[in-house]
């Protein structure tokens, strides 16, 4: 009996792990796919900084308070319903002040054809980060999570499963500050129905009730 309930609690959990999942590393190289807004480039190496992965990295400083960022389509990886997560580099330009505000948020290509559009933003999905701050000429790595099911939508109201992910990278109001940006990493977990939450505390209730029975036993 112990065995079999065991055996139908690490079979449940290897369920939940192997659903569906997305998956991209991307070393932000500038011949990618990545696009910058406004002003910008990608460097081997500036401001004291080199790659974290990759030959080049994203960068941007101005001494205006225009915006700053780059964004880019992944494609044929398309949204799922799924808890997820990007980690990736931001680095400090030597000799510049660190941008304040940095923002991160995802898109979707409704339009289905690789350009970005306001419209295309994710509601709700720009998540604004400003620590752990980098040292001059260092990098910090830095995490942001979403939560994408069947009714998220974009700013157009359009829903997001099915198509393209898109991730954006972008700095307000600069004037005279800078940041630079690398190594992106995102990933994707199943959201668990309730019925595989329910079953798996039934399997722990049961195991629970068995091992007081060979525990009073032995008593």
């Amino acid at each position: 009996m112990k065995n079999i309930l065991l055996s139908s609690l690490v079979a449940l959990l290897a369920s939940l792990s192997l659903n569906a999942q997305v998956t991209i590393s991307d070393p932000v190289d500038t011949d990618d796919g990545w696009t910058y807004i406004t002003s910008g480039g990608f460097s081997p190496a500036t401001f004291g900084l080199t790659p974290v992965e990759g030959d080049t990295f994203f960068f941007a400083t101005t001494t205006s308070s225009q915006n700053r960022g780059a964004w880019k389509y992944f494609t044929d990886v398309e949204f799922i319903e799924g808890n997820y997560t990007a980690t990736f580099s931001v680095g400090k330009l030597d000799a510049r002040d660190f941008a304040s505000g940095i923002s991160f948020l995802l898109m979707a290509d409704t339009n289905d054809d690789g350009n970005y559009q306001y419209s295309e933003r994710i509601l709700d999905s720009r998540v604004i980060v400003s620590d752990p701050t980098p040292a001059s000429g260092e990098w910090e790595t830095w995490t942001v999570t979403w939560t994408i099911t069947g009714t998220t939508e974009t700013e157009g109201s359009e829903l997001v499963l099915g198509h393209d992910i898109g991730f954006y990278a972008l700095a307000s109001n600069l004037n005279g500050a800078g940041y630079a940006f690398d190594a992106l990493d995102i990933n994707s977990t199943a959201i668990p129905e309730p019925s595989a939450f329910a079953a798996m505390a039934g399997l722990l209730a049961l195991c629970g009730v068995t091992l007081r029975r060979r525990l009073s036993r032995r008593a």
